[in-house]
């Protein structure tokens, strides 16, 4: 089972251009008439007590909506339409975001997004586009269309202000229990809500642990690198973690703020999602219940942690 800690591969000193958690109070302040203030849960497991951060309950049902909301409202003048891509979640934050703003949103997905995901996006109010057969194909296309267009593309991770949004998640945390937590648990696709976390968190005291599935390691690799590097995608947490390749912005907070980042099996990752149906009633799709695939398989030491459960757009029907 694969493992970084901050004894490898651990930079100096920061870029001088990442956010700050300065920029997590800003979007804190201005996206929280606009998204849900999450609540956490506490559980009993293995005889301790774990917190739930239930970010699955955020609107349109993942974490995501927060750094977009904040992109869209930093953007100054509001312009006409912005453009992303994304395998689903993003851009059902970004068609969110746009709404909440009063601008138009192109949100592109790669061909083999499921049926449902595009009709969310449409539903939102979003113009979907279908280009591609992998993430990176839809990317580079909503990026020409957004020169077209004259319009802000909004990269998913690979963004200040987005990563600032999803850190008001860690902001939350630490204001209702940091006083008992420990340590986060946070799952990771390309990196910006762990490193949006781990600026909130930064200075606390809290350690913020990345969790990663064996086969899709893009901040476990790069951060073994040093250098953000190209991984294989191959999970059942593919739709919701599926980034190839981290960015300098991520890399760059989690040398600096992420504790440790541990892999989990898929199976570890499925078990995971079963025991949050079964004991708690609680819906996740599998990226979602990342994090606490590492407290099942016992590879984070933690005395009283915080999961965060980042997500819950799945088909998955938990009557199964």
């Amino acid at each position: 089972m694969g493992r970084w800690t901050p004894t490898v591969c651990r930079v100096p000193s920061a870029p001088p251009d990442l956010p700050t958690r300065a920029d997590v109070d800003a979007a804190a302040a201005r996206i929280g008439p606009h998204v849900r203030r999450t609540p956490v849960m506490a559980v009993e497991l293995d005889g301790r007590q774990v917190w739930l951060k239930l970010e699955q309950l955020q609107v349109t049902g993942s974490f995501k909506a927060r750094g977009a909301t904040n992109a869209v409202l930093a953007l100054d003048p509001l312009p006409a339409a912005v453009v992303a891509a994304s395998g689903g979640n993003h851009g059902l934050g970004v068609a969110y975001a746009a709404a909440v703003a009063g601008c138009a949103a192109t949100v592109v997905v790669p061909r083999s997004v499921p049926d449902f995901k595009a009709r969310r996006l449409a539903a939102v109010g979003a113009t979907v586009v279908r280009h591609g057969e992998q993430y990176a194909e839809a990317e580079a296309h909503a990026r020409d269309l957004a020169d077209a267009l004259g319009a802000p593309f909004l990269h998913p991770y690979a963004d200040p202000l987005v990563v600032a949004g999803q850190g008001t998640v860690g902001r939350e945390v630490l204001a209702d229990v940091g006083n008992r937590v420990d340590a986060v648990l946070v799952a990771v696709g390309g990196g910006g809500l762990v490193s949006g976390v781990a600026l909130a968190c930064e200075g606390s005291g809290t350690r913020v642990v990345g969790v990663e599935p064996e086969g899709i390691p893009t901040l476990h690799a790069a951060l073994a690198a040093g250098v953000p590097v190209d991984v294989g995608v191959d999970s059942v947490t593919a739709s919701a973690l599926g980034a190839r390749r981290t960015a300098p912005l991520n890399l760059g907070v989690a040398q600096r703020a992420v504790d440790e980042v541990v892999l989990v099996s898929d199976t570890d990752v499925l078990a995971a999602r079963d025991w949050l149906w079964d004991c708690c009633r609680l819906a996740v799709e599998p990226g979602g219940a990342t994090g606490l695939a590492a407290l099942l398989a016992g590879l984070v030491d933690a005395r009283e942690p915080c999961v965060v459960l980042c997500g819950a757009n799945s088909t998955w029907n938990p009557e199964r």
